[in-house]
């Protein structure tokens, strides 16, 4: 195996493609946003409005507490695929500046070799 050095440095074979890693992201962030229906059934709503007295109670508050559920479902899944993406654009953020370095790095030790060539 090869060991690079700051003028010849060892890449692997193709650059880091940043746009398809954006597309995948975002790909993934919305695969993540999506956990599906999580509405309640209406023959759930039509069965429970068909009870009398603590039947009723028992599923009203069980339809109540399915939606409330659902709802921090949404919420959860949203906060991760908003992290999801920030982590993304972060990443790509810090790729960026470190070719920027390796560039400079790269630019100075080439002119440092011409001259003490």
């Amino acid at each position: 195996m090869a060991i690079g050095d700051v003028l010849n440095p060892v890449k692997p074979s193709g650059d880091f493609d940043y746009e398809a890693y954006r597309k995948k992201i975002g790909e993934t962030a919305a695969q993540t946003r999506d956990i599906g229906d999580t509405s309640v059934p209406q023959g759930a709503k039509a069965t429970v409005g068909g009870l009398q007295g603590v039947y009723k109670g028992l599923g009203e508050t069980a339809i109540s507490q399915y939606e409330q559920q659902a709802g921090t479902q949404k919420k959860q899944a949203e906060k991760a695929a908003s992290a999801l993406e920030m982590m993304g654009g972060g990443t790509i953020d810090y790729l960026q500046r470190l070719e920027q370095i390796k560039e400079g790095v790269t630019t100075r030790a080439g002119a440092a070799r011409d001259a003490w060539s």
